[in-house]
């Protein structure tokens, strides 16, 4: 076996042990979770060319078993109604800055569709002119056309 699956295998321990020594859930404890998950990940794609798939399943099971305990066997407590509130108040900050963009955006569209309607009813007067100036320039030509042939 390789020295780097060898030590995949040691990182993913040393990533069980913190996880199970520990008896609630923070950010770190997160972090553990996410690298041993990866960890797996990796190993049962490398565990086809070492045979070592029982493995693998053991130490996802015991994983799956950490993160349970962690996630909804810890006393309430734990999770506190103030870390879920803090929680819900960034995603509704978030939300709330992306609601002042979206409005922005669209005070910025209606302005410059305000633009383009002043700038198309000008070129339609321009238009206008125009058309009455070919109509009486068109006048004008047969009227000399006519005083010419005489």
């Amino acid at each position: 076996m390789s020295d780097v699956y060898q030590q995949q295998w040691i990182d993913l321990e040393e990533y069980l042990n913190k996880i199970s020594n520990c008896s609630f859930l923070t950010k770190e404890v997160e972090e553990y979770i996410e690298e041993a998950e990866i960890l797996i990940d990796l190993l049962d794609i490398e565990s086809h060319v070492y045979k070592n798939r029982n493995r693998v399943k053991d130490y996802r099971k015991s994983l799956n078993e950490e993160k349970f305990r962690l996630y909804f066997k810890q006393d309430s407590t734990v999770i506190s109604q103030n870390e879920r509130k803090e929680s819900s108040l960034d995603l509704l900050r978030k939300a709330n800055q992306q609601l002042k963009e979206t409005e922005e955006i669209g005070r910025d569209t209606l302005y410059k569709l305000e633009e383009q309607k002043s700038q198309i009813k000008e070129m339609k007067k321009s238009l206008c002119d125009t058309n009455e100036n070919l109509s009486y320039s068109n006048k004008l030509l047969n009227k000399l056309k006519k005083w010419w042939r005489g």
